[in-house]
């Protein structure tokens, strides 16, 4: 990271107007998708009961801290000044590090819960993931996210907009940074390599087994894993772009990453779109009843009745205007 360029506020170059319009216009879509996904799920937990679902819930409630950090930055940018103080900053600099890491391990997490669910089937609702475990897993990956997290603890983070990044309030010394950058990339690759073996491993076991096999147990273990895999795609991406690429290439595949996750649970689930569908018939309905309370029948067919009465009256007294006229031109014609 260069400290010693910035760009001028009036006139930003292209790849900060691009990071802006990207961390701006693209989190409120996420947030939008999210909403029926996490209603539909914590409304109806006696279906979706599956140890799979208390995940993305998780990973749902993560991602909504990580958009409003991302929409905080573009409020930077463009203002070339953070609102709220630098208290503030380096706050939610420490709550975004360390659901960023959050987001990592809980895909990882996912990984692991779909590759139990193959290869561990017998024991998948009744030792790896039950409830205790599960709540254990997601306590797990914030202590460890939080581990991971202890530089920014120690010397504090913000955001500095006018280099559009963040970096340490105290400076630490270069051999501590360089320490620190080597561990966390081999901290995000070992932890992708993870996944992508686990990924992988579960993918050839269930093309195996459907050869053998095609019960419902295992279509839907190969549903929820390609669920998963789609999802781990643009995050993965994400981690070599924060790493190796621009902050603009970053934005846009964290941002991917967070659309991604609610369309593809919506759109690969047969039960959640069927449900999505009947919440919004239910909305329709409830503003149709809710408009004919506004209007009842009743009162808009009397209003009706009252219209064509007036109207009918208008239309008598104008055929005896017209009959007097009539009357009084013969007369005059007569006389």
């Amino acid at each position: 990271m260069n400290l010693n360029v910035s760009y001028p506020v009036n006139n930003p170059p292209l790849d900060i107007k691009l990071s802006i319009a990207v961390i701006m216009g693209m989190p409120p879509l996420s947030m939008i998708l999210y909403v029926p996904l996490l209603y539909i799920i914590l409304t109806n937990r006696k279906k979706y009961n599956n140890p799979f679902y208390k995940l993305v819930v998780v990973i749902g409630l993560n991602d909504y801290v990580l958009l409003l950090h991302f929409m905080y930055w573009g409020t930077c940018l463009i203002y070339e000044q953070c609102p709220f103080g630098e208290a503030f900053n380096e706050f939610q600099m420490v709550i975004a590090m360390m659901t960023c890491y959050g987001c990592m391990l809980l895909n990882m997490l996912i990984a692991w819960n779909r590759f139990a669910a193959v290869f561990f089937h017998h024991y998948y609702d009744t030792h790896l993931f039950t409830k205790s475990m599960t709540y254990f897993y997601v306590f797990l990956v914030y202590t460890v996210s939080a581990s991971a997290n202890i530089p920014v603890f120690m010397f504090g983070a913000k955001i500095y907009p006018q280099w559009n990044t963040f970096w340490f309030v105290r400076q630490p010394s270069l051999q501590f940074i360089e320490i620190w950058q080597i561990g966390d990339v081999v901290f995000a690759y070992m932890l992708h390599l993870g996944l992508i073996g686990m990924y992988l491993a579960a993918f050839i076991r269930c093309y195996k087994m459907t050869g053998r096999q095609s019960t419902e147990q295992l279509k839907t273990n190969r549903r929820f894993l390609y669920m998963a895999a789609i999802n781990g795609i643009p995050c993965l991406t994400y981690v070599n772009c924060y790493h190796f690429g621009s902050e603009l290439s970053a934005h846009f595949f964290a941002m991917l990453c967070m659309i991604l996750t609610p369309f593809v649970y919506m759109w690969f689930n047969a039960e959640l779109r069927q449900d999505l569908m009947r919440l919004m018939c239910r909305s329709s309905d409830a503003y149709s009843r809710g408009t004919s309370q506004i209007f009842p029948s009743s009162t808009i067919k009397g209003q009706s009745q009252a219209i064509s009465n007036n109207n009918l009256a208008a239309s008598l007294a104008a055929e005896l205007v017209a009959d007097n006229n009539l009357m009084n031109l013969s007369s005059n014609v007569q006389q």
